[in-house]
């Protein structure tokens, strides 16, 4: 049986950061306009695509832009996962760009990175043909996302910003249960080394390069967490390291702990038990990019 850095393909693929088998079906709304399979980018014939989610009825021809990255381990997930959510901040005026990348199993790690880089490139660059605010990006990102969320807007420019286009663009990133010091990761969860390729004691510095606490300094975007407390897949202490360092370097951070939530949970302005972290969200986007 083919093996994958050293694991097993049959144990790889039961990946430690849970997503759903199948996408739940999910009604575009009537005010809200998609454009799907737009090609952000194209890494070694491998096309990299999003969808672009607008309001309809808009005066505004410069919509501030949310780009949202999917979690599933680094080794499955779509970018209409978030579909319902894309279509919230569609309603509340802004543009939100829902994101595919390469995993783990098509290019190694940075791949998926450099991915999330070239799509916040792409937005900014291509921001006046489609009516979008090229200066005012948000990320979003859940699970695996929400570490690339982070490393995309702490420490993007290393991998594939234009001459500082990231430090420039990004203004906040909101992120869902993250990944964010990969020792602690690896220490929980023995699968992770299938990121690098190897353990921690036998490549610390590409933990540590990989770890969004590495970069948490000063001049990073304001950074909101929310983080469920019955949530055993990432353990509460990596988020608070994360808000604890923020803090610290004087940079505006928020950790929400959502009673009761288990890892995956879904924020959505309909969501009877998740409506109130999404005014979160929403609250946190009205204030860095409106």
């Amino acid at each position: 049986m083919r093996n994958i850095f050293g694991l097993p393909i049959t144990l790889f693929f039961l990946t430690f950061l849970f997503v759903p088998a199948t996408v739940p079906a999910f009604t575009i709304p009537q005010d809200v306009k998609v454009k799907s399979d737009i090609e952000y980018g194209n890494a070694g014939g491998h096309s990299l695509r999003l969808d672009l989610y607008t309001p309809k009825n808009t005066l505004s021809n410069r919509l501030p832009v949310i780009i949202l990255i999917h979690g599933g381990g680094w080794t499955q997930g779509h970018k209409t996962t978030w579909a319902e959510l894309a279509s919230d901040f569609a309603e509340r005026g802004y543009a939100a760009a829902s994101i595919d990348y390469r995993f783990i199993t098509e290019a190694k790690y940075p791949a998926c990175l450099e991915d999330c880089v070239t799509a916040v490139n792409w937005v900014a660059k291509n921001a006046g043909a489609n009516g979008l605010d090229g200066e005012k990006i948000g990320l979003f990102g859940e699970s695996a996302g929400a570490h690339l969320a982070l490393m995309t807007g702490f420490a993007g420019d290393q991998y594939g910003g234009e001459g500082g286009s990231i430090k420039k663009a990004v203004k906040c990133v909101a992120v869902l249960y993250p990944p964010t010091d990969m020792k602690i990761h690896f220490e929980h969860n023995a699968k992770t080394q299938a990121l690098f390729g190897g353990t921690y004691e036998e490549l610390p510095e590409a933990y540590m390069k990989a770890s969004p606490v590495t970069y948490a300094v000063k001049g990073v975007p304001p950074t909101l967490i929310l983080h469920g407390e019955a949530d055993k897949v990432i353990l509460m202490k990596e988020p608070e390291e994360l808000f604890n360092l923020l803090k610290k370097a004087g940079v505006y951070t928020d950790l929400i702990k959502v009673p009761g939530a288990p890892h995956g949970f879904k924020p959505a302005a309909k969501s009877l038990k998740y409506g109130g972290e999404f005014r979160s969200l929403a609250g946190f986007y009205d204030r860095f990019l409106k």
